[in-house]
């Protein structure tokens, strides 16, 4: 509703903001006040991006479902103002410095020359980004090489030949991870306890992936089972030969 757009709920978005940008984020802030109150707002192609800013980020601001991929949007704005705002800083603090009424005074006008200034800015903007990339970077990129048992009681089931029945419920994973034709039981009635009834049956040669817990109704029952394989989580089993 047009009221719904007067209730802010801005905690969790700028939670998430600052999530997606990280070390940008309170530069974004520093940046926006910068270009405030040194009144670059005024002018037209600063106020644009100040203005696309808010259009695309304020939505989210009025809504506590907002999630971190949402806000992809709101990036490139933000990444305008920081970068122009951060460059207005340093050019205003080396004009600063030129103009202070120190001994040094005479150092400065000749030090800071706008080469240096342009120099300063890149390299602040390089170290902030390297920082943020090692962040970033660890992670993105793996540091092990973990298998969560699902994937791994898939991949081991792959070399049996006889026919296969997952007591479980994620059937698209087991299939793309073992390249074989799957049963899945974990939907009938006795859900999760179907062992039973697949041991008790006439079915002969086939192999099942179940919980481990699961197991113990074969036990409760007197069945006769064989553990083929067997991880954390999952366990392939099958009738004794």
């Amino acid at each position: 509703s047009a009221a719904s757009y007067l209730q802010l709920e801005y905690e969790l978005p700028l939670f998430y903001l600052h999530m997606g940008i990280r070390k940008w984020y309170k530069l974004w802030i520093v940046s926006g006040g910068v270009l405030f109150f040194s009144l670059q707002f005024l002018k037209p192609k600063t106020l644009i991006v100040l203005l696309w800013n808010a259009v695309i980020l304020y939505p989210f601001l009025t809504t506590d479902e907002t999630h971190i991929w949402h806000l992809i949007p709101v990036y490139i704005p933000v990444s305008l103002i920081t970068s122009f705002g951060l460059w207005k800083l340093t050019y205003i603090a080396s004009q600063i410095m030129k103009k202070a009424k120190t001994p040094l005074q005479s150092i400065f006008k000749k030090l800071i020359s706008d080469s240096v200034v342009q120099g300063v800015f890149v390299f602040g903007v390089m170290i902030i980004a390297i920082l943020q990339f090692k962040i970033f970077y660890f992670e993105v990129i793996p540091q092990n090489n973990y298998t969560p048992d699902d994937v791994d009681i898939s991949q081991r089931v792959s070399k049996y030949n006889e026919t296969i029945y997952l007591d479980d419920d994620y059937l698209p994973l087991a299939v793309y991870y073992s390249g074989r034709t799957m049963n899945q039981m974990a939907y009938e009635p006795d859900e999760r306890k179907t062992l039973v009834s697949l041991f008790t049956s006439n079915e002969k040669d086939f192999v099942a992936i179940t919980r481990n817990w699961a197991v113990g109704h074969l036990n409760d029952e007197g069945l006769e089972y064989k553990i083929l394989e067997q991880n954390e989580s999952f366990s392939i089993v099958s009738r004794p030969k």
